[in-house]
């Protein structure tokens, strides 16, 4: 089997995708477009509506797909000269992601590089992360179970695939906010 040494972010549980907040919690830090201004569009069809987080590989943004009307999440991964291997990286991220057809992983939709960076671009689910959720002290035994198992059943499905996350931590799970929110076909 071919075993692919990647990073994929994030897992998700029954069925999770990219962070955002829950509806209605506070905007702490998030940048948000003025409606005085333009959002951005990127790749000519991407426009800007969030920024949703940002870490050592990206930021991510919730974006609308104006080709398609839905809305997705864009992740940006800057590519200085100097650093070359952070699109060898993306680029081993995204063709490991195009590999996993599975309700507990985030789907891939788009990778591409334009104008130095590199964009990821994915479903976006609405809910919150488990590290989240555990500080808050609101998941049942049932819950957690149920959690557990469909964690287990995503990381299963990828390693049977040759793709190996290595960065399975709260944080990087995510729960919808609607469990019956629909997958996509």
């Amino acid at each position: 089997m071919d075993t692919t040494d990647t990073l994929l972010e994030p897992v998700r549980a029954p069925p999770a995708r990219l962070p955002r907040p829950a509806r209605g919690q506070a905007e702490r830090g998030r940048e948000r477009w003025s409606e005085e201004r333009e959002p951005a569009l990127v790749l000519g069809r991407y426009r800007l509506l969030e920024r949703l987080g940002a870490g050592g590989f990206g930021t991510v943004w919730s974006a609308e797909d104006e080709l398609l009307r839905r809305e997705v999440a864009l992740k940006r991964i800057e590519l200085p000269e100097e650093a070359r291997e952070e699109g060898a990286r993306a680029t081993r991220e995204a063709l490991a992601s195009a590999r996993l057809a599975h309700p507990g992983i985030v789907a891939l939709y788009e990778a591409r590089e334009e104008d130095g960076a590199f964009y990821l671009i994915s479903e976006l689910v609405h809910g919150e992360t488990l590290a989240a959720l555990i500080a808050a002290d609101t998941l049942g035994d049932e819950r957690v179970l149920e959690i557990g198992l469909t964690l287990l059943d995503a990381l299963a499905h990828a390693h049977a695939r040759g793709v190996i996350h290595r960065d399975v931590k709260p944080q990087n799970i995510l729960i919808p906010e609607d469990p019956a929110e629909p997958r996509g076909v």
